[in-house]
């Protein structure tokens, strides 16, 4: 996750009425820093953000990028960014072709979707927390270790000729 307090999330979906009630659910569980998207262009403008997080429908209307495409544009312009669709196609072929270009979960719109989507997002926030504390904990193990490594280095030189 980046260097904010709070997760970055994109709300990418051509529904307006289905932003805002994402927004703010999202809201109401405390991810405050979301940004909406008509769609999968106007996503893309904003991606030197790096967000944590990227919600994205399948399909937004004709003539337009699908959400697969998205997918693989902002992965290779930001590859820590975790995709999660919510989408009300549910076909299986195209749920699972989206976790194996890199999408984290494919939810199908229903009654419970927005839960599933938050449970998904403290899931993901929760585990990058975890990944964080770790890779602090390695860092300052290696940089005892390194101490240690200098301090035989020294006594060596001093005392072993």
């Amino acid at each position: 996750m980046n260097s904010h307090k709070l997760p970055v999330i994109f709300v990418v979906d051509n529904n307006q009425l289905f932003r805002k009630l994402t927004v703010r659910y999202l809201d109401v569980a405390d991810f405050h820093e979301v940004l909406t998207f008509p769609d999968a262009g106007e996503c893309l403008k904003f991606i030197d953000l790096h967000p944590d997080i990227i919600v994205t429908d399948l399909y937004y209307g004709e003539n337009k990028i699908n959400g697969v495409d998205l997918l693989i544009k902002a992965k290779s312009l930001s590859p820590k960014t975790k995709f999660i669709f919510l989408s009300s196609t549910a076909d299986i072929e195209t749920a699972i072709k989206t976790i194996h270009l890199g999408a984290v979960d494919f939810i199908v719109k229903s009654k419970t979707a927005l839960n599933k989507l938050l449970i998904r997002i403290k899931q993901l926030v929760d585990f990058n927390r975890e990944i964080k504390k770790a890779n602090t904990v390695n860092i300052k193990l290696a940089l005892s270790l390194a101490a240690l490594i200098i301090t035989f280095v020294c006594l060596v030189f001093l005392y072993g000729h």
